[in-house]
């Protein structure tokens, strides 16, 4: 009787070591979504110790979390922004890193809505950030349209939600 004790044990763990070993290496669409999304915040972070390089070298690769036609609708604070182009999104993030000394930006409460063909995703998300221009916290609510690419989830479309103020 013991030795079915043994091998229940071991076939128990054996079963809970394959079920993480599946979600480590094929990871749903939503923590796949979060995951990139958590990789843009950190990117757009930078302080004024970041070399103009590394700026750069972030800012396209944050262009490169991107569809080619990426859709920019920003409303916030008296400021409008619009544009459109993986290209156009490049030369303001550009501008915007070489005008700003440091960036904190942080995603939070991330609501994934896939859609039913798994091609598709809405992300409403908060959006907090510090900029030294601007003594206030930048609180803002965002809605990320997202595209299946192959394997990769790209950003199709960023705009900001009116709320109640």
């Amino acid at each position: 009787m013991r030795q079915w004790g043994i091998r229940i044990v071991l076939l128990t763990l054996a079963g809970a070591l394959g079920i993480w070993a599946w979600n480590v290496f094929f990871p749903g669409p939503e923590k796949v979504i979060r995951r990139e999304l958590t990789e843009l915040a950190r990117l757009a972070t930078y302080n004024s110790k970041t070399g103009d390089v590394d700026k750069m070298l972030n800012a396209k690769k944050m262009a490169n979390l991107c569809t080619a036609d990426i859709e920019l609708s920003v409303d916030a604070s008296g400021y409008r922004q619009q544009l459109a182009g993986r290209d156009e999104l490049l030369s303001v993030l550009t501008l915007v890193r070489s005008q700003l000394g440091e960036m904190i930006v942080q995603f939070y409460d991330m609501d994934v809505s896939l859609a039913p063909n798994h091609e598709m995703a809405v992300v409403d998300l908060t959006l907090r950030g510090r900029i030294p221009t601007d003594k206030e916290l930048i609180v803002q609510e965002c809605k990320f349209t997202m595209k299946k690419v192959g394997r990769t989830w790209l950003i199709r479309k960023i705009e900001t939600v009116k709320t109640l103020s």
